[in-house]
């Protein structure tokens, strides 16, 4: 009886442990795919952090510079219209007629 009994329970034992060495090996597969991911994953955060800091950078330039060259239109399409602020002093009043010697001149730094 005893004997027939612990033949059977090592059966099942080693029939168990078996089971749980192939789950274990599958795990431990996965775990390590994972933690590779999580690696990859981290140094693509890194990576777009920093293009990201490379574009917002270059986007605040863009918007300067947009707003310079607005600022420069404007003034060039005056010059255009009035004509230049030497030429006005020399004659004394504007294209349009006007008495130019008392307006401020804006003047845009590139």
């Amino acid at each position: 009886g005893r004997k027939i009994r612990a033949q059977t329970a090592l059966e099942v034992v080693t029939k168990d442990r078996n089971q749980a060495e192939e789950r274990l090996e599958t795990a431990s597969e996965k775990r390590q795919r994972f933690v590779a991911d999580v690696e990859r994953l981290g140094k693509e955060l890194e990576e777009k952090k920093k293009s990201l800091g490379v574009v917002d950078k270059e986007e605040k330039w863009l918007q300067q510079r947009v707003q310079l060259r607005s600022v420069q239109e404007d003034l060039l399409n005056r010059r255009l219209q009035n004509g230049w602020e030497d030429e006005n002093s020399i004659v004394g009043t504007g294209t349009d007629g006007s008495d130019d010697k008392g307006d401020e001149v804006e003047r845009a730094e590139i």
